[in-house]
């Protein structure tokens, strides 16, 4: 496995890992946050309406910028890395929100980073993968990726027990934040001619119509997961 490799596995790992903590801080946070806009709990629901419209609306751009740019060197890191900086921003400066107007729109900022790396993540993971040529260790590279996307959101609530809300908001900005820096930082995937070919050929119809059913079924899937997150 080439180091550059390991090294973009290791930050997409730590991307996921801050994603996890950004989709469990709110619901760790909603007594919390209630208090700040001196409201009811049951009178935030649309932080939560706004969060899935921007989830949805990050999920698509991402995937239409991901083909656009995406097979470019440091084109999806750049991406990543600017919606990573844009819930960094958003997360930290919810603790302080007053209105929930306001606590909306800072969720919608967390909220890009899941819909960008849900995406392009997920995609730069599987290229890496194929750019090292080992094809053994994909299934592992994006268990952990997904993983740790788990681990964050354990994360956020755990912490919050023991260190409070308003540190926890910090901590994770910070840590959302220096995601996005590394992702700047680290090498992109470029595939190599033979790869991008192979992608690009035409296939037999019997593997279109499975590869767009297996797509509308996962796109089910996906759906239902976000909505019950939602709930």
């Amino acid at each position: 496995m080439s180091s550059n490799h390991k090294r973009r596995i290791y930050v997409y790992i730590f991307s996921f890992l801050c994603v996890g903590s950004l989709l469990a801080l709110p619901g760790a946070s909603l007594t919390a946050m209630a208090r700040n806009v001196r409201q009811r709990e049951d009178k935030l629901w649309p932080i939560f309406m706004a969060r899935g419209i921007a989830y949805s609306i990050s999920s698509i751009m991402g995937g239409f910028l991901g083909d656009k740019i995406g097979l470019y060197d440091r084109g999806a890191h750049v991406l990543m890395a600017i919606s990573m900086i844009l819930a960094a921003i958003g997360i930290f400066f919810a603790w302080y929100a007053h209105t929930i107007a306001l606590l909306a729109f800072c969720t919608c900022l967390a909220s890009v980073a899941m819909g960008v790396l849900d995406t392009i993540g997920n995609v730069s993971t599987l290229r890496s993968c194929e750019n090292a040529a080992e094809s053994s260790s994909t299934s592992g590279d994006l268990s952990a990726v997904h993983a740790a996307f788990g681990f964050g959101c354990l994360l956020a609530p755990t912490l919050i027990a023991y260190l409070g809300h308003q540190l926890v908001f910090f901590l994770i900005a910070l840590a959302a934040f220096f995601s996005g820096l590394l992702l700047f930082v680290t090498p992109g995937v470029r595939l190599d001619s033979i790869v991008c070919q192979q992608n690009n050929s035409i296939l037999p119809k019997e593997a279109n119509i499975y590869n767009k059913c297996t797509a509308k079924v996962i796109a089910l899937f996906f759906f239902s997961f976000v909505v019950s997150e939602e709930i």
